[in-house]
């Protein structure tokens, strides 16, 4: 089976529920990465081109209890992590 994009879920379960990589809790971040290089793995070993990293949520019920900044460096160091991991397994 060969399947054209994949994307992982970081908005529906309520761990979630303070953003994912935005979260203050180290270990929910933690567990959105781990969860998030897993479902790069799998997407490539399936043959996936196309990888969605969508923020949709961030934390929207508690957008007030964050340090935004910080939150902002965070994601942005991440989202390079996760684009030189999928252009190294071939993925978009």
């Amino acid at each position: 089976m060969v399947v054209p994009m994949t994307t992982v879920s970081l908005f529906f379960h309520p761990v979630f529920r303070d953003g994912a990589f935005t979260a203050n809790d180290p270990e929910v971040r933690a567990h959105a990465v781990q969860k998030t290089m897993r479902a790069m793995d799998m997407g490539a070993e399936l043959g996936a081109k196309i990888f969605v990293l969508w923020g949709g949520r961030e934390g929207v019920e508690t957008d007030a209890c964050r340090r935004a900044k910080r939150r902002s460096s965070d994601s942005a160091k991440l989202s390079t992590i996760f684009a030189n991991r999928a252009s190294s397994a071939g993925t978009e």
